[in-house]
């Protein structure tokens, strides 16, 4: 089993490349046909609950004046533009859950 292991992003490149595109570079080396997955305190697309998530993302904007926390749609959004092909997002315990894309 091959793991790539990308560190989390919380705020807009300074130089264009986000996460999801060195992750898909990653994996296209080490693991063609592989995954991406975020965990992270997603905000539900319509950014109206997920209260944690929402504080999380205040907090953020206010620490970086740039950062935030995102939806599944922004999620979808960011890995669709760089190749990745499917995506699921489940719930997982509190208000976690799990963004994953497939190549």
């Amino acid at each position: 089993m091959n793991n790539v292991s990308i560190c989390s992003f919380d705020r807009p490149p300074k130089n264009g490349s986000w996460p999801p595109t060195a992750a898909y570079s990653a994996l296209e080396r080490a693991l063609p046909g592989g995954a991406l997955v975020a965990i992270e305190a997603l905000i539900d697309d319509a950014r109206r609950e997920n209260a944690f998530g929402l504080l999380m993302s205040l907090n953020m904007l206010i620490e970086f004046g740039d950062a935030f926390d995102y939806s599944g749609a922004d999620f979808r959004r960011w890995c669709g533009e760089v190749g990745f092909k499917r995506f699921d997002v489940l719930h997982l315990a509190g208000a976690s859950s799990a963004a994953i894309a497939y190549k």
